[in-house]
């Protein structure tokens, strides 16, 4: 973490509620304009959580970019916000996403900004998990 820290080009950003809350609703609108579906999403004061069906390729930049935006709009003036790059992991099978749910929204530590959609977890496709690390590369 100490290396990833170092390779900072820019001030670390820590989200605060008022911005966790926009990051949230920016990310949860855009996968309703995409008509993704958005099993879940945490967005914590240094990284997000997002478990998300979609069959974009570009989908961590893309919703790096939107929440981004509305960030900006909101009066942050932050030159950047998020890390290169992103986790992604694909998940096949019902109770692997069950448990990737759970994860995301309970076992982060104290609850912050999130989303769930409880009535999408008996339907089962190719399902995209992203995490996104903030500009302090965790």
């Amino acid at each position: 973490m100490e290396y990833e820290k170092n390779k900072l080009t820019h001030s670390s950003v820590i989200l605060d509620s008022k911005m966790r809350k926009l990051v949230l609703d920016a990310i949860v609108e855009h996968c309703r304009v995409k008509d993704w579906l958005l099993y879940a999403i945490h967005v914590r004061s240094n990284h997000v959580h997002i478990i998300v069906c979609s069959d974009m390729h570009r989908l961590i930049v893309d919703l790096k970019g939107w929440a981004t935006r509305k960030l900006r709009e909101n009066g942050y003036d932050i030159p950047k916000v998020w890390s290169k790059g992103g986790s992604r992991q694909y998940i096949f099978k019902d109770h692997k996403l069950k448990e990737k749910i759970d994860y995301v929204i309970n076992q982060q530590g104290d609850m912050m900004e999130y989303y769930f959609r409880q009535d999408y977890c008996s339907q089962l496709s190719q399902f995209y998990v992203s995490s996104i690390a903030h500009q302090q590369g965790l």
